[in-house]
C-alpha cells in the first residue's frame, strides 16, 4: 500500500527516487514542498513518525554507530522522548570533541543540557554532560562561560546533596583558576583545592583526591613554589599508580616536568614527560600529546639540545594544525619563535611569535598573546626598530590579562626601549610599575626580564653599582631555571657594568666567558654583540690585533643575522653604530 501511495506522488511529479539509493529510498523534489507537508501534519502524528523513524534506525543498526548519534538524538526529541534523546546528544557531541569540531560539539550539548532538566540523570551522566560542555568552552577560549557551567554543577550537586559530584564541580574550577587563561587567580586556586582536597580525604574518595593535588601541583608551580609543587605532584603520582588511574597519572607526569626541570632533576623530568607522551597515545589525546611534545622540546632547547628540541616542537605544530587545535597551534609557535631568537634567524622567529600572540588572542590562551609579542619586541629592539617594539608593548599593556603580574615583562622591555632612547625618568617609571605588579612568578620570561630591565635602565643613568648588584643576580637565576642559551645574555650584562665601571680587564674576561657560552648553544642574537664589545675592550687595551680578530668573529655573526633578518629591516639593523663597528674592516 504505501509503494503505491509513493507511485501516485512520484507520477504528480511531488516526489522522486533517490540516485544510488534503495528504490524504496524516495526525496521531496522541492524543500519547500516538505516544509509544507511537514507542518500540516498534527503534532501527534509528527511525534509518532518520529519516534517511528528513531526505532526503526536502531533496530537497522544495533549497535548504534556514533555518526547516528546526532540523527538520533533529534529524532527521540521532536518525539517528546527526552530520556532516549539525550545520550544520543552526549555521544553526538563527545564525537564531534574528539574531532575538534568544537562548534558543532557544543551544538549537541547545549541540547543535552536543555533536556536535562526534564530527565532523572544520574550522577556519573550529569557529571560527563557538564564537564564535556565545559572542556568544550575551554578549547573556544569561553573561559567565563566555562566557570559558569562548573558553577552551575556544582549548585546542582548541592540540591541533589551529592557531595562527590561537588567535588568534581570544584575540581573543574581550580582547574580553570591555575592555569594560564584569562581566568588565572592563582591564591583564589590554592584556596579552592585545598577546601578540595579535604574534601576528598573525608569522602576517602582516592581518585579525586589525586586529582586535586594534580592542580595544586599547576597552582603552586605558576605561583614559583617549585618544591611544594613537586611534593604534591609526586602525592599525586603515587595514587595514580597505585590505582591505576592512567589519565590521571598522565596529567600529573606531564605537568610535574617543568618544576622538575626547574629543580635540575633533568632526568627525572625528561623520563616523567616520556612516559606522559606514551599515555596520552595509548589514551588517543591528541591535544595533551601536543603539550607534551612541545614542553619536551622546550625542555632540549633549554638545556641546548637543539637537534632534539626542534623536531618535537614541530611534529605538536603539525598535529595540532591536522586537528585544529588552535591552543596547540599557538603555544607550538611560541616556542618555535623563542627557540628561533638566540639562534638569529629573526625572520623564522618573527613569524612564530606574531602567529603564536595572534592564535592565543583568538582562544584566550594568555601565554603566548603576551610572550609572543614580548620576544618579537625584543627581535624589533635588536633589528633597530624601537618604534615597532613600543607599540608592541604598548598593545599588550592595553589588553586585559587575567592579574596585574601578566603585564611585568611588557613594562621591563617598554622600560629597556625608553632607557635606549634617553627617556630616563620615563624608563624608571616603567621599571618601577613593572617591579610593583610582579607576584613572583618563576615559569615565565617576567624574571628575566626585569632584571634585563634594571641592568639596562640603571646603566643608562650612570649607577653602576645597582646595575652590577641586579647582574650579578640575574645570572644565579638563569643557571637556576637552567635556560643555557640566556646565560650568555646574563653575562654580557654582567660584563656591560664592569665595563662602564672602568674594570677593563675583568670585563674582557667576563665578555670573553659570554662569548664562549653564546658559541657553545649557537646563541648568534649576542654573540655579535660580545663581539663588538670585545674590540672596544681591545682597543682601550691597546691590543689591534685582538681587535681585529673580534671584529672578524662578529662580522660573522652579524652577517648571519642580517641574511635571516625580515628583507625590510635589514638595512636598520646594518646601520646601526654596533653594527657597524664590526662591518667595518678596521683598516
Amino acid at each position: 500500500m504505501l509503494q503505491s501511495e509513493l507511485e501516485k506522488l512520484e507520477s504528480a511529479d511531488l516526489v522522486r527516487r533517490v540516485p544510488a539509493a534503495s528504490e524504496s529510498e524516495y526525496a521531496f523534489k522541492h524543500g519547500l514542498l516538505q516544509e509544507t507537508v511537514y507542518d500540516a501534519l498534527l503534532n501527534r502524528d509528527r511525534k509518532r513518525l518520529h519516534g517511528l523513524v528513531a526505532q526503526t534506525l536502531e533496530r537497522a543498526f544495533a549497535p548504534i554507530p556514533e555518526d547516528l548519534a546526532l540523527i538520533l538524538a533529534t529524532h527521540w526529541q521532536e518525539a517528546g522522548d527526552a530520556p532516549r534523546a539525550l545520550p544520543y546528544y552526549l555521544t553526538a557531541g563527545k564525537r564531534a570533541a574528539r574531532v575538534y569540531a568544537h562548534t558543532e560539539a557544543l551544538n549537541a550539548l547545549e541540547q543535552a543540557r536543555a533536556l536535562s532538566g526534564s530527565v532523572a540523570l544520574d550522577a556519573t551522566t550529569l557529571r560527563a554532560l557538564y564537564q564535556q560542555r565545559g572542556r568544550v568552552l575551554e578549547l573556544r577560549g569561553e573561559y567565563q562561560a566555562a566557570l559558569a557551567n562548573y558553577v552551575e554543577l556544582e549548585e546542582l550537586a548541592r540540591a541533589r546533596g551529592d557531595a562527590s559530584l561537588e567535588l568534581q564541580a570544584i575540581i573543574r574550577q581550580v582547574i580553570l583558576f591555575a592555569t594560564p587563561n584569562t581566568l588565572t587567580n592563582l591564591p583564589r586556586a590554592i584556596e579552592y583545592a585545598q577546601r578540595a582536597l579535604a574534601y576528598a580525604r573525608a569522602l576517602n574518595d582516592r581518585p579525586a583526591e589525586a586529582q586535586v593535588l594534580w592542580t595544586l601541583l599547576l597552582a603552586e608551580h605558576f605561583s614559583g613554589n617549585t618544591e611544594r609543587a613537586v611534593g604534591y605532584g609526586e602525592q599525586s603520582l603515587a595514587i595514580a599508580r597505585a590505582l591505576d588511574l592512567r589519565e590521571q597519572l598522565a596529567y600529573t607526569l606531564n605537568d610535574i616536568t617543568r618544576p622538575y626541570a626547574q629543580l635540575r632533576r633533568i632526568s627525572e623530568a625528561q623520563q616523567a614527560n616520556k612516559e606522559a607522551q606514551a599515555l596520552w597515545r595509548e589514551l588517543g589525546n591528541l591535544p595533551m600529546l601536543t603539550d607534551s611534545l612541545t614542553n619536551a622540546g622546550m625542555g632540549a632547547f633549554f638545556t641546548g639540545e637543539y637537534e632534539t628540541g626542534f623536531p618535537m616542537v614541530e611534529q605538536a605544530l603539525e598535529l595540532s594544525r591536522e586537528t585544529s587545535n588552535v591552543w596547540g597551534q599557538a603555544f607550538a609557535q611560541e616556542v618555535l619563535g623563542m627557540m628561533y631568537y638566540p639562534l638569529g634567524e629573526w625572520e623564522k622567529a618573527l613569524t612564530y611569535l606574531r602567529e603564536a600572540a595572534r592564535l592565543g588572542s583568538e582562544v584566550n590562551f594568555v601565554d603566548p598573546a603576551f610572550t609572543g609579542l614580548i620576544f618579537a619586541a625584543l627581535i624589533y629592539r635588536a633589528l633597530g626598530a624601537p618604534e615597532t617594539a613600543i607599540a608592541l608593548m604598548e598593545k599588550i599593556v592595553a589588553a586585559p590579562a587575567p592579574s596585574p603580574a601578566w603585564y611585568s615583562g611588557p613594562l621591563a622591555i617598554l622600560a629597556i626601549l625608553y632607557a635606549d632612547g634617553g627617556e630616563l625618568e620615563r624608563a624608571q617609571a616603567l621599571l618601577e610599575q613593572a617591579q610593583r605588579v610582579f607576584e613572583g612568578v618563576t615559569d615565565s620570561p617576567a624574571p628575566f626580564m626585569l632584571a634585563f630591565a634594571e641592568i639596562v635602565v640603571r646603566l643608562a643613568q650612570g649607577e653602576s653599582n645597582a646595575a652590577y648588584a641586579a647582574s650579578t643576580n640575574l645570572l644565579p637565576f638563569i643557571e637556576r631555571m637552567g635556560i643555557k642559551p640566556y646565560k650568555s645574555l646574563a653575562l654580557f650584562l654582567h660584563a656591560r657594568v664592569l665595563e662602564q665601571q672602568g674594570q677593563w680587564q675583568a670585563a674582557r674576561e667576563a665578555y670573553e666567558r659570554a662569548y664562549t657560552e653564546a658559541s657553545l648553544v649557537q646563541t648568534r642574537a649576542v654573540q655579535w654583540e660580545i663581539a663588538a664589545a670585545l674590540v672596544r675592550v681591545a682597543t682601550q687595551l691597546g691590543n689591534p690585533a685582538q681587535a681585529d680578530a673580534w671584529r672578524a668573529r662578529g662580522r660573522a655573526a652579524a652577517q648571519f643575522i642580517a641574511d635571516h633578518a625580515p628583507p625590510e629591516l635589514r638595512g636598520s639593523f646594518l646601520n646601526r653604530p654596533e653594527v657597524c663597528a664590526v662591518m667595518d674592516s678596521g683598516a
